[in-house]
């Protein structure tokens, strides 16, 4: 695709749910930091565990705070312009309205909100269950495929630094 500064652009390439979901977001991601020329960027996204479904989503852009949104289930709650707005289907084509630094910071924000769901599943109670068609993975051709691997799970609940630990060579490097 040719470049283009906004990370969205590239659902306009290919079908996304035939893609990886969190590779599409990185590509979408690196194809807007090329089209702008910006070296880096960094995202600090902190997502309590949900109480009653509510929980409050920060993110920090480069260490600046750039989002702080009340969230309830998948439904911002506020504030506005976001408040309303369901986490789900239609919330891409909404953030074409936003600022393009803006939009790409609620996007990252919005699939932390998602992967973070995930510390409130019991994965074995799921078995072979999970979200069919949701992504590259979930295909229904490939769930026959699918293996669940529990001896890979991890729990950074007690620090981000120890999520990071295994990356910090990897994310270090001079290019």
């Amino acid at each position: 695709m040719a470049l283009d500064p906004a990370c969205a652009a590239v659902l306009n390439q290919t079908d996304q749910f035939q893609q990886c979901t969190h590779q599409l977001d990185l590509a979408g991601l690196g194809v807007a930091a090329m089209a702008i020329e910006r070296p880096e960027r960094s995202y600090e996204i902190n997502i309590p565990d949900r109480e009653n479904g509510q929980t409050i989503a920060t993110v920090q852009v480069n260490g600046q705070p750039m989002l702080q949104w009340q969230v309830a289930d998948m439904t911002i709650e506020g504030p506005p312009p976001f408040a309303g707005r369901s986490l789900r289907a239609g919330f891409t084509k909404f953030t074409y309205s936003l600022d393009r630094d803006l939009a790409e910071a609620a996007l990252v924000l919005r699939r932390a909100l998602f992967v973070s769901q995930g510390r409130g599943v019991d994965i074995d109670a799921l078995g072979d269950r999970g979200p069919v068609g949701g992504c590259w993975a979930w295909q229904p051709e490939r769930i026959p495929q699918l293996r669940r691997f529990p001896e890979n799970r991890r729990d950074f609940s007690i620090s981000s630094e120890v999520a990071l630990s295994d990356d910090v060579e990897w994310l270090s490097f001079q290019a």
